[in-house]
């Protein structure tokens, strides 16, 4: 038997519905953008609703004042906002502090939480980058100004206030700018792109996992300026773009210790578009976006198993007037939208084909209701960092795969391999969860050698769960399985299944 990617998204949207009624139905998709306004004015975050065929709507409120006041500028910091759950998180450059807001998921409304603003206790005037980690326990923002160039680490509480942790802000080596939090949550990437007076390159640190501090693990100097920074969602290659004449990505392999070895053909140069502040992964880490602030275009990458990029056909993609200067970028959770911030205060929209092409959606690009540049935006829901994997309940069976909820016996699963994803080496098999949704501790034992059960040529991982701890019932149709892999990332996979009697 087969996973069924359509099957299996339509049964976990209805556990979703089940665990939170009301909720998801709902939903809206939405874009924010830190309007990072001039110190004569209040800074503020414009939000818009995102019609189904891409087109925007501000939000009822907007723009909502951040309490604090933006810089106006600051070219290179383009992640100033991030969103955890339904906390919104927007810096503000020329006071020093990060904004936090609820964010209401029906109306798409934010509003302020005790407290905020909170201040970082350093200077970031050239613009504030934040990054969270994905559990939501820390926030980081960048201090970027003048000698005591650093990173402050906050503790995020139930509420969204935030609190700065022991030993915060902690130093960089040179000037933060863009960065970003690894999805297992282990490490920071921080690009540092001015040499002070010989540093210039893209630092990484460890995140302590009870408290959050940071260690460095040293500097990796690419061959030029380096802005924005994205991260695949299992943690194995890094890519940063270069604030310089010629469209230029640096791409690197991550170790499990965090340390950065260049992939083969990197720095990746086209020769199209130039001055490439920002890059982002699609949500199934497929392709590249890469923005070009002076040729005022998207350079689009398809992205290997590798890692290595290669241009797609058609590329770079142009924008509508009157936007110019592509600075901040995010997609809708699906990856089937592209936005984009631009200086001359306009917000694009693009559809994404299966292939990664671009066409902007009708009526783009899109207006906040006020006057100014902008820098950096992001999306709601933001994307989620989940493996999905094939796995087979064994020994074969016809579909639906007959289980016996009364049975004593064990459940035989086998997690399957392919090219790109090896389950014998990259499963923490101690983190495996199976069952009725996929939370119970049902895990007996797993396989050590690894077995091919499909037939492919690659070893499968075939682990044993206990049939009275899955906690199946009468009239179950999906077995789910959970668990994470040993570099920390999620995974989740799923069987149709037929309850029967003993």
């Amino acid at each position: 038997m087969r996973y069924q990617p359509r099957r299996v998204f339509w049964a976990l949207l209805a556990l979703v519905a089940v665990l939170s009624p009301g909720s998801l139905w709902a939903q809206g998709n939405f874009v924010y953008t830190n309007d990072d306004r001039r110190p004569e004015f209040g800074n503020t975050v414009s939000g818009f609703s995102v019609a189904p065929d891409g087109r925007l709507t501000p939000v009822p409120g907007s723009p909502f004042p951040t309490g604090g006041i933006g810089s106006g500028g600051g070219f290179y910091s383009s992640n100033r906002l991030t969103i955890v759950g339904n906390f919104l998180f927007a810096s503000n450059a020329s006071t020093n502090d990060v904004s936090v807001f609820t964010i209401d998921p029906i109306t798409g409304a934010l509003t302020p939480v005790a407290g905020s603003p909170f201040p970082t206790g350093g200077e970031g005037i050239a613009g504030i980058s934040v990054s969270a980690t994905p559990d939501g326990r820390f926030l980081m923002a960048a201090n970027n100004t003048g000698i005591a160039h650093s990173i402050t680490v906050f503790s995020i509480a139930a509420d969204g206030a935030l609190t700065p942790i022991a030993g915060s802000p902690f130093p960089t080596q040179s000037r933060p700018v863009g960065m970003k939090v690894t999805p297992n949550g282990k490490f920071l990437a921080v690009a540092e792109p001015w040499a002070e007076p010989e540093v210039q390159g893209m630092e990484m640190f460890s995140i302590a996992a009870p408290d959050g501090a940071l260690t460095s693990l040293g500097e990796f100097a690419p061959t030029g300026f380096p802005s924005g920074v994205d991260v695949d969602c299992s943690t194995s290659f890094l890519y940063g773009g270069e604030a310089s004449k010629s469209t230029t990505v640096d791409a690197y392999n991550i170790a499990l210790d965090g340390s950065l070895t260049p992939l083969a053909g990197s720095p990746f140069m086209p020769g199209v578009g130039s001055n490439s502040n920002v890059v982002l992964l699609s949500p199934d880490d497929k392709t590249l976006f890469v923005s070009n602030q002076e040729s005022n275009t998207i350079t689009v990458f398809r992205v290997a198993s590798s890692g290595s990029l290669s241009l797609l056909s058609g590329s770079p993609f142009s924008m509508n007037h009157p936007a110019y200067g592509p600075s901040g970028m995010a997609t809708s959770q699906d990856g089937t939208l592209l936005y984009v911030a631009s200086f001359s205060g306009v917000v694009s929209v693009f559809s994404v084909a299966t292939d990664g092409n671009l066409t902007e959606v009708a009526g783009s690009p899109f207006y906040p209701g006020q006057s100014h540049s902008l820098i950096s935006l992001t999306a709601y829901p933001p994307k989620s960092c989940m493996l999905t994997v094939g796995i087979e309940i064994r020994p074969p069976a016809r579909s639906p795969v007959p289980v016996n909820p009364q049975a004593k016996g064990k459940i035989p699963v086998a997690i399957l391999s392919t090219l790109t994803f090896n389950a014998v080496t990259q499963v923490n098999t101690k983190s495996l969860r199976f069952g009725h949704s996929g939370n119970e501790a049902s895990l007996a034992f797993c396989g050590g050698g690894g077995e091919d059960v499909n037939d492919d040529g690659l070893l499968d991982l075939v682990c044993h769960f206990s049939t009275p701890q899955t906690k199946f019932v009468a009239g179950d149709t999906t077995a789910f399985l959970k668990g994470k892999t040993v570099t920390g990332g999620k995974i989740q996979g799923s069987e149709g299944i037929r309850t029967v009697p003993k």
